[in-house]
């Protein structure tokens, strides 16, 4: 009985360790959604001050995704998150201002529904509503390496520093 004790102890003492690591893991967690939660109501702080048409445009589509095909994206601005603060410049210097407070269907037929609901039913008029296929970024070849890239002093490819979803 003694040794049986002894290894239901030790089990124990085990489960207890796993449960606070798991605790750990958890806490840990619910820190990054939060500061997930709170970059993105950052951005779209800065998507209502500087478009107010494409902020409506996101609020009403929080509530109406369900009514199209494919899966729509938010504004590439809301979507896109860099791998680096240092990279926004060239981000926005290569991705203009429209394009990225523009909204991405999967379904080309989903665009022409997301911009006649925007423009004409909520007279909503600077939206824009791009159509994009959900290309993995390996399908599309860098034709450098990045020691190549270094010779030339370039950090990277711009595509390299973000990540997005792949439409």
């Amino acid at each position: 009985h003694e040794n049986s004790l002894q290894r239901s102890e030790h089990t124990l003492a085990e489960y207890t360790s796993h449960e606070a690591s798991i605790a750990r893991d958890v806490q840990r967690l619910e820190r990054r959604l939060n500061d997930l939660e709170d970059k993105k109501e950052l951005k779209l702080e800065v998507l209502r001050k500087e478009n107010q048409d494409a902020y409506k445009g996101v609020m009403w589509l929080k509530n109406n995704r369900a009514i199209f095909n494919k899966p729509v994206y938010d504004p590439i601005m809301l979507a896109i998150d860099l791998k680096h603060t240092d990279f926004a410049k060239y981000v926005e210097s290569h991705i203009g201002k429209m394009d990225l407070e523009g909204f991405i269907c999967e379904d080309a037929n989903d665009v022409n529904k997301l911009a006649l609901e925007l423009r004409e039913k909520q007279n909503l008029r600077r939206i824009n509503v791009f159509h994009s296929a959900p290309d993995p970024p390996e399908t599309f070849r860098h034709p450098m390496s990045r020691n190549e890239l270094e010779r030339f002093d370039l950090l990277e490819y711009l595509s390299d520093m973000y990540d997005a979803p792949d439409a």
